[in-house]
């Protein structure tokens, strides 16, 4: 039995049909419906799953930061019947279920409901000055949207022809947090300004504010737009629906999504009889936005950041959105949350005492919970093994013994294998990376990966470090998962009690 999807917005666009018995739907590159992070950030590694069972579709929630949300209406399992609209994410990607014709109910069950959909708050930017001089651009503002101004090409707003003398590759950043929206300098030659004042770290931006890219370099407007509440019994609504579908006459429900989240919450008065359900913009807004949960989760990923003797500044809230999504991730694993909290005590010390000993930051010892889960016999599929999941050649060159014939395997062994891992650290800090995340990208990945990686960054001094190889794309995916997931059990394991777990 097929079902058909109709990408309505998004990083994915037309329909698609699929004709087997599983849609997984996600940012994972093994699912049938892979979103893009950058351009989709609500979407989570793993967000939903169709799968087909007993003569019908089912619809299921796989516990994504965001929620997955049918009709307007947050959902755990539903059986989709045709023409259900989907968010993944209260401001995320939507599309439209097609179900096959021999699955389709023969008339429209009664009091169908129209969905009405509101444009999203907008991000409008005009250039005023400098190169592309007269050009707009507009951007829907959803949860951890990042706008990138530079000079190459690859840019949101680039401003290459010709290329401005003062404007960096990557020069600053527009990005939407839980708290608004902010302005970042990204380690440009010549600065950047925000009317008329040179900015360090993130500065808030408000409607009509001007930015300009390095010394008298090109100059920025900023409009914001926030779509109108919608009151049916006063006036009707005059901004265009980004999505509009009639079913049989019946009710209207009406999804203002993030409509305040970002620029105030006001009150929504309640509809009338007409309207099935009024506008929500409280908790699943600040939910969306991440609220209390990802102002914690950020604060802990710069402390922990500046503890690893990374530039905290640069942690952006795109990068603490994947953290708090593999925070989740971890959350659902019972069992491994079980063992990290009860082996924890049992191998974590020596791994610290280890690191220290080796000048090292002690928080590197998380590692091993997320390459063995605690367990010094474990091995992979590719041949590690261990606590720290040595490979052969790895494991020899940092003093363990290994000779299969003779049965012997010092990966094993977790007192040995733990200072062997803090000297294998070291060499990647000090002599492949220098840097905590970088090596740590580098345990997952190799030192090849992540060196080539750096290569390709020409302004390797300014934009060398982690957060922009991640950023751009130049590691692997499930490396750029990685690093928060390593993040995400220091911070369970530091904190269970804040999510339900006790020591």
């Amino acid at each position: 039995m097929s079902i058909v999807l109709e990408f309505l917005s998004g990083s994915i666009q037309g329909e698609r049909r699929f004709d087997g018995r599983q849609v997984r739907i996600g940012r994972d590159t093994q699912g049938e419906v892979v979103f893009d992070f950058q351009k989709d950030p609500a979407v989570s590694f793993n967000h939903a799953i169709l799968e087909e069972a007993g003569g019908r579709w089912e619809l299921r929630d796989l516990g994504s930061t965001n929620g997955t949300l049918v009709n307007g209406k947050k959902i755990t399992r539903h059986f989709p019947a045709d023409g259900d609209v989907v968010a993944f994410g209260l401001a995320g990607p939507q599309v439209r279920i097609h179900l096959d014709e021999s699955s389709r109910p023969s008339a429209e069950p009664a009091g169908s409901t129209r969905i009405l959909v509101l444009d999203l708050p907008k991000l409008k930017l005009e250039v005023l000055k400098g190169p592309a001089q007269g050009k707009e651009f507009e951007f829907d503002l959803t949860p951890g949207r990042v706008v990138k101004l530079g000079r190459e090409r690859n840019n949101d707003v680039a401003f290459f022809d010709p290329p401005s003398p003062v404007v960096s590759r990557y020069h600053a950043e527009l990005s939407k947090s839980g708290e608004g929206l902010f302005l970042e300098d990204a380690g440009s030659t010549d600065g950047t300004f925000l009317n008329g004042k040179k900015i360090s770290g993130r500065a808030a931006v408000k409607n009509g504010d001007r930015i300009v890219l390095g010394n008298n370099g090109p100059e920025i407007s900023v409009g914001l737009e926030t779509p109108a509440p919608f009151a049916p019994h006063k006036s009707p609504v005059k901004k265009k629906p980004v999505l509009l579908y009639s079913v049989a006459s019946g009710a209207v429900v009406v999804l203002a999504v993030l409509a305040f989240a970002l620029f105030g919450t006001g009150e929504t008065e309640k509809a009338d009889g007409s309207v099935a359900a009024s506008i929500d913009t409280g908790d699943e807004a600040a939910e969306a936005a991440g609220g209390e949960d990802f102002a914690y989760i950020e604060r802990r990923v710069k402390e922990l950041s500046a503890a690893l003797h990374e530039d905290s500044s640069k942690v952006k809230p795109s990068f603490v959105s994947v953290v708090m999504e593999q925070v989740n991730h971890l959350k659902k694993d019972k069992l491994g949350i079980r063992i990290l909290l009860e082996k924890g005590p049992v191998y974590l010390p020596d791994a610290m005492r280890a690191l220290k000993r080796k000048k090292l930051p002690p928080e590197l010892a998380y590692l091993a919970y997320i390459e063995s889960k605690f367990n010094p016999t474990a091995k992979s599929p590719s041949g590690a093994v261990g606590l720290w999941q040595f490979m052969i050649p790895t494991a020899k060159d940092h003093g363990l013994k290994v000779d299969l014939n003779r049965k012997i395997d010092e990966r094993t062994d977790p007192a040995k294998a733990t200072v062997a891992a803090a000297e294998y650290l070291d060499f990647l800090i000090r002599e492949k990376s220098g840097s905590a995340f970088k090596a740590i990208a580098s345990y997952n990945t190799g030192q090849g990966s992540v060196r080539k990686a750096s290569r390709k960054v020409e302004d390797y001094l300014t934009h060398g470090d982690y957060f922009y190889l991640s950023q751009k794309g130049l590691i692997p995916q499930e490396t750029r998962d990685y690093v928060p997931r390593f993040l995400a059990a220091a911070i369970l394991y530091t904190d269970p009690g804040r999510f339900g777990f006790t020591l």
